[in-house]
């Protein structure tokens, strides 16, 4: 017979394997103490943070995207998809709605490469599905590469979406004022295009 006061006891043990992400220590440094959930925060946070700045730099500097940015996401796409193929059980699992979006990058590059001269307009309108697909592209994303956003409490989540977007805004001003920031050596040195107005 089992005790109830055995089962009403504390069971916050950090050895078991149901105790809570945000009670367990990560690192035992004197002074330093860092959860499960505020580890994931900052990583998250990271994460973000660098696609958010530059994104908003590529934007305030040269009012356009940079082409690494659309590589970078074909190759997420790509690398997602096919994974939803390599693993054909619980280990990883995508709808079919959710795959065609991931194909749409593919489907946009076979079509510039293959149509550029006789069909055009089927690679522009490809394309322009492709920007409306992006936002689907990238909750499916969101979800494979940060999903523990979506498991944090709402203020969590407000507070990295605000940190994200004020991340954006600054790298939007940095990007529009670079002239104050950087010099045309430093964009010729990280092999960027450098703008008319930056500084000599």
């Amino acid at each position: 017979m089992t005790n109830g006061a055995d089962d009403d006891g504390d069971h916050t043990n950090v050895d078991s394997p149901n105790v809570q992400p945000d009670v367990v220590d990560t690192t035992d440094e004197p002074g330093l103490r860092v959860t499960a959930a505020a580890r994931t925060f900052v990583v998250t946070g990271i994460g973000a943070g660098i696609a958010a700045f530059n994104l908003g730099f590529d934007i305030g500097a040269f009012s356009n995207f940079n082409h690494r940015r659309f590589w970078a996401v074909w190759v997420i796409c790509t690398v997602a998809l096919a994974a939803s193929f390599v693993f054909r059980n619980a280990d990883f699992r995508l709808g079919g709605h959710w795959r065609a979006v991931l194909t749409i990058p593919t489907v946009w590059l076979l079509a510039d490469l293959v149509l550029v001269s006789t069909h055009r307009g089927v690679v522009i309108v490809l394309g322009v599905v492709s920007v409306a697909a992006l936002p689907f592209a990238l909750y499916v994303l969101a979800h494979l590469l940060a999903g523990e956003y979506f498991r944090f409490p709402n203020h969590l989540r407000w507070a990295l979406g605000l940190l994200t977007l004020g991340i954006f805004l600054v790298g939007l001003f940095v990007g529009d004022r670079h002239p104050r920031f950087l010099t045309c050596d430093d964009f010729a040195l990280a092999g960027e295009y450098e703008p008319n107005d930056c500084r000599r």
